[in-house]
């Protein structure tokens, strides 16, 4: 912080006696001067308070929608990996009931069915 005084401290210590009209109206600028300064920190203030109110907001967002991910996930387990399999080949674009792939994945089906018969 500054350690100087301000214009009102200043104020007080003079003998308005001797107060001219041209120290009158360099007061009078300095303060308006101040004022400006003050009234553009408090915008600058106020844009960061949106800023970080608007950060805030997509934070939000985001772990709620974490939150619907996880939930649905937890929904949608199956219990055929193969079948998982086959999800992610979908999602990826891949068609996974056509060509080597199929048979490789019938092919893991069928041994899974054996395994599951063992049992």
């Amino acid at each position: 912080m500054e350690t100087t005084s301000s214009p009102d401290q200043k104020l007080d210590k003079v003998n308005y006696k001797y107060i001219t009209e041209n120290d009158t109206k360099s007061l009078v600028i300095h303060m308006a001067s101040e004022i400006e300064q003050m009234k553009e920190k408090l915008t600058h203030q106020e844009s960061q308070v949106q800023k970080t109110k608007m950060e805030l907001h997509q934070k939000e967002e985001q772990l709620k929608h974490l939150h619907d991910e996880i939930a649905q996930n937890k929904k949608k387990i199956p219990e055929d990996p193969l079948a998982v399999i086959r999800e992610e080949l979908a999602r990826l674009g891949i068609d996974g009931n056509s060509g080597k792939l199929a048979d490789a994945l019938s092919a893991l089906s069928s041994i899974t069915s054996k395994d599951k018969s063992r049992i």
